[in-house]
């Protein structure tokens, strides 16, 4: 297998691309940045008792990159989180390109049926077909439950 020294981990809310991620990231020693986008919401909110939107939707990032950082730290490993919102496939791109990264883990649902992918594209594809780098799909739904796996590194991979 090539070896790579940048690797982008795009997360979704299944653990299996994280998983696979972490472990690939330190197998090979390399710097790995965790993402997790959030598509920018366009539709109605109920306002009712909300003063300030973007502090509601600030602490669901920050919910959200507070998750995934214990994640990574309970895996014994050191990698940069990012929460980001827009479109995901653009989102991806632009976050690799920009870190410089040398490969994208990011997962697939195999049970996305024809009318879910007419309906919202396919995400592996545009982001395969933008990409500055390599990329690779693992299966959302891991065979091994996530308790499972042992994270038994010697070393934390390093971080920016």
């Amino acid at each position: 297998m090539k070896e790579y020294s940048n690797m982008l981990i795009a997360v979704n809310d299944a653990s299996g691309p994280l998983v696979e991620g972490l472990r690939m990231a330190r197998r090979g020693n390399c710097w790995a940045t965790v993402l997790k986008v959030v598509p920018t919401y366009d539709g109605d909110i109920d306002l009712t008792g909300v003063r300030d939107i973007g502090d509601l939707i600030g602490s669901g990032r920050q919910q959200e990159a507070e998750r995934l950082r214990d994640f990574v730290h309970e895996s014994n490993m050191t990698a940069k989180v990012m929460v980001e919102t827009g479109d995901v496939a653009d989102t991806i791109i632009r976050v690799a390109a920009e870190r410089k990264c040398d490969l994208i883990v990011m997962g697939a649902r195999k049970d996305a049926g024809r009318l879910y992918r007419y309906l919202n594209g396919n995400l592996v594809d545009k982001v395969a077909n933008g990409a500055p780098c390599s990329v690779m799909v693992v299966n959302t739904q891991p065979a091994v439950p996530q308790q499972s796996l042992q994270f038994a590194a010697d070393e934390a991979v390093p971080a920016f």
